[in-house]
């Protein structure tokens, strides 16, 4: 049953991984491309542990840009790390422990943290 009143979770992303200590951020420059960021899209809300798992909708460019990730106790966020060099809108498809999916929206905000972490070449 697709829910018309979501769960309050929302989808965020960051250069920073919200699950450790470690506080740099990793970008790999290859020859002739464009550079390219690793961010972390994940779930966070008060909503989150009514969640089964998520399934992110990356932009067409990405290879398999369709990418389900589950709820565990190793992964309590639904986090999903990828590497970017661009701003695209997604969509994630969260499923609930009861079998109810909702969609959210998301536009990649990562650059607003440019300013303020250390940037480690990966």
């Amino acid at each position: 049953m697709y829910l018309s009143s979501p769960l309050p979770v929302e989808i965020r992303d960051s250069l920073i991984d919200p699950d450790s200590n470690d506080r740099t951020a990793r970008w790999r420059n290859p020859p002739n491309a464009k550079p390219s960021y690793r961010v972390f899209l994940y779930l966070d809300g008060p909503g989150l542990a009514f969640v089964s798992s998520v399934t992110y909708l990356l932009h067409p460019t990405f290879p398999d840009p369709k990418r389900q990730v589950f709820r565990t106790t190793s992964n309590p966020r639904c986090k999903l790390e990828i590497w970017t060099w661009g701003l695209f809108d997604l969509v994630a498809v969260v499923a609930t422990k009861e079998g109810n999916t909702f969609s959210l929206t998301h536009e990649l905000q990562y650059d607003k943290e440019f300013k303020d972490v250390k940037f480690v070449a990966a």
